[in-house]
């Protein structure tokens, strides 16, 4: 069967053929030959799924004929160095305590904390200091701050595309990433991790009196069924983020020129459109008003209302050197 992979966040597109019954690590082999990723570095993903068991076959995968295979590669941490004590420890060290971006653990924390110390309020507050000591801790800042540094030079600095993206919606990381000072660029990252921890230390200190109130208080019942919706829809956003990027970017309308009847003009490109459209301005000054069937008149719904004046069956259009006929409708 024939596939198309892709090497995620470029237009570099490989066609190939592969049997159904040849596995997943196959598949890596064709990709480190077409893109030259070492196998180890490489993410296979199909439908947005992580197809990380390498013995099973294509057809278990249900990989079908024609389907789009993305190539991700793997996010190098360069020279942040872990020895086997530090992984270890860190490992441990995020294993046992909630991260201060992931406010479904705090909630699970909190109430397990409800559950082992009702009716004991000294135990609660004591447990809760820790919670919150451990969760905005400097070590645990410090290392978010260095892989979160590696991460941004690893998306941006390798993809000038990206970059360019990042310069037009926030141009203080942009200037400060190419500027070469990871000391700036450190400072930039500090700020943001604390002004975040700040915020969700915050919700963390709000959420810890709403679940110690009074279940039969309705306004604090209100209050934690808000935050649970916040919850659900914070994480709704990050999974459009990582799956739906381009939902999240800004659309450049694209403008091309166009010659009608040897009158020059812009045209707007619109790929989601049913047909060609022109105004009673515009048809008069190209001389087509006179080629207008009104019998064909109308009203076309959508965003908003307008008239169909009526259609033009067949016109000629020269876009670049290149003549086509199109059938116009007329607003």
């Amino acid at each position: 069967m024939k596939l198309l992979l892709n090497l995620e966040n470029t237009d570099d597109f490989r066609e190939f053929e592969i049997s159904d019954e040849d596995t997943v690590e196959t598949l890596k082999y064709i990709a480190e030959a077409e893109f030259g990723i070492a196998f180890n570095d490489q993410d296979i993903i199909h439908n947005s799924k992580f197809l990380k068991e390498e013995n099973k076959t294509l057809k278990s995968c249900n990989i079908k004929e024609n389907d789009m295979i993305v190539l991700r590669k793997k996010i190098n941490l360069g020279n942040f160095n872990f020895s086997n004590n530090n992984k270890n420890k860190i490992n441990g060290n995020l294993n046992n305590q909630p991260r201060a971006n992931n406010l479904g653990s705090i909630f699970d924390d909190t109430m397990k904390m409800l559950k082992n110390n009702r009716g004991n309020p000294n135990a609660l507050s004591n447990t809760s200091g820790n919670l919150l000591g451990n969760m905005f801790s400097n070590t645990s800042q410090d290392l978010r701050v260095k892989s979160e540094i590696t991460n941004i030079k690893e998306m941006y600095l390798s993809n000038p595309d990206q970059l360019n993206y990042l310069f037009s919606i926030d141009n203080t990381l942009a200037e400060a990433l190419v500027s070469g000072n990871d000391k700036k660029l450190e400072e930039i990252i500090k700020g943001r991790i604390q002004e975040y921890d700040s915020k969700k230390q915050k919700e963390y200190m709000d959420y810890m009196k709403l679940a110690n109130s009074d279940p039969n208080d309705l306004e604090a019942q209100k209050k934690i069924e808000e935050i649970i919706r916040m919850k659900n829809i914070d994480e709704n956003m990050n999974m459009a983020h990582e799956y739906l990027p381009e939902s999240f970017g800004h659309i450049h309308m694209l403008f091309i020129d166009l010659e009608i009847n040897k009158q020059k003009i812009v045209g707007l490109v619109d790929t989601g459109a049913q047909t060609t459209i022109i105004s009673e301005d515009l048809a008069r000054k190209c001389g087509l008003f006179n080629l207008c069937d009104t019998r064909y008149s109308g009203v076309a719904k959508g965003v908003g209302v307008s008239k169909i004046i009526g259609v033009i069956h067949a016109a000629s259009i020269k876009v670049g050197g290149r003549y086509f006929v199109c059938f116009y409708k007329k607003f």
